[in-house]
């Protein structure tokens, strides 16, 4: 894997009341991660920091692929890179390793 250039990887977002969101069944695909398991890491920063619960991870349903209701987080930016950092494997390292001012795109 080369590291020059890196641009970082984005999940796919929403604007929900004019902010930028994603929803953690994205987030989870996005890294290659058990939906499950992503649940479990936003519950952990929740729990370790109660203020972050409505303002930057917002519980939801989505519907499965039965079209059954599930838990869901969607999350703002700043919610969405808390979990990111905590995050491993390529994907993760990506991201954290990201310059934002050598991807124009963004």
């Amino acid at each position: 894997m080369s590291f020059q250039n890196i641009c970082a990887p984005a999940p796919v977002v929403s604007v929900v009341n004019n902010t930028v969101t994603a929803l953690s069944t994205d987030v989870a695909k996005l890294f290659s991660k058990l939906h499950k398991d992503v649940l479990r890491s936003i519950r952990s920063l929740i729990e370790q920091a109660p203020s972050l619960n409505e303002r930057n991870f917002a519980l939801v349903e989505v519907k499965d692929a039965k079209g059954e209701n599930r838990p869901a987080y969607r999350m703002d930016r700043k919610g969405f890179v808390l979990l990111a950092m905590g995050f491993t494997g390529e994907v993760a390292l990506k991201f954290n390793l990201w310059n934002p001012g050598s991807c124009q795109a963004l």
